[in-house]
Order: C-alpha cells, then structure tokens, then sequence
C-alpha cells in the first residue's frame, strides 16, 4: 500500500473509530470534552451528529479509497474535513479561551492529520491529479 493510501486508510478509521465510539457511548465521549448529555434527545443528537456523520465520512473514505484512481478525491475530503475542524477548534480557543489541554491535543491532532494528508496529497504525481478530475468521456 503506498503512504498516500495508508494515510486515507488511516484518516478513514480515525473517523469510523470515533463516529462508532459517539454511536455507541455518546454520553462518556462528549463528556471527555465537557460536554453533558441530559436527555433522550441530546443523546440521539450526539449519537447522529458525532456518531453517524463521523461514520458516514469513514464510509465514504473507505469507499474512495478501493478505487486507486479515487485516491486523490478521499484524501482531499479528508484534508478539507480534518482542516475544518482544526481550524473551527484553534478559532475557538482564541474566542471562547478554552484553554483545557484535551482541546490542545485535539487541535494538535487535527493539525498533524490535514499535514499528513496534505502531505499524502502533494505526494501523488500532478499528472495523476489532473486525470481523476477530468470526467470520463
């Protein structure tokens, strides 16, 4: 497997790994992050919004990731994914000053991801870029 298709296998997981955790235990999970789940209806939000699109989005990485010649879109899905939350989260601590460490670790984490598949990204050959965007005729 090469590093760009490891690194999408990898940021695939990651996302599947988290949406299944927030799926499963949505309470204990947004707790890790101060968030406290009082009722029925915020579990079932916790449960779609963090399980089920976080799941979804490991999907559909999965899913570029068996054709090589999709390779290229996973990973700029999940540059864009990975690089939202990073930036969503850094803005966030500047504005509401969460200043926690697991918010710094997060951030840390998200930042090394979108560098990883940035990375992955500019690694693969700019011939091949310019052929999966180009529709089949």
């Amino acid at each position: 497997m090469t590093a760009p298709r490891l690194i999408l296998a990898l940021s695939a997981l990651a996302f599947l790994g988290f949406g299944v955790a927030f799926l499963v235990s949505p309470a204990p999970m947004a707790a890790f992050v101060d968030l406290t789940v009082l009722t029925p209806t915020a579990h079932t939000e916790i449960r779609a919004m963090y399980g089920g699109l976080e799941i979804g989005l490991g999907i559909v990485l999965l899913t570029l990731l068996g054709r090589q010649d999709h390779v290229v879109v996973g990973l700029r899905v999940a540059l864009f994914a990975f690089a939202g939350m990073a930036v969503a989260r850094l803005a966030g601590l500047v504005v509401d000053g969460a200043w926690q460490p697991v918010m710094w670790l997060l951030a840390a984490i998200e930042v090394i991801a979108t560098a990883l598949v940035a990375w992955a990204l500019r690694s693969i050959p700019v011939a091949r870029h310019a052929a999966e965007a180009t529709p089949p005729a």
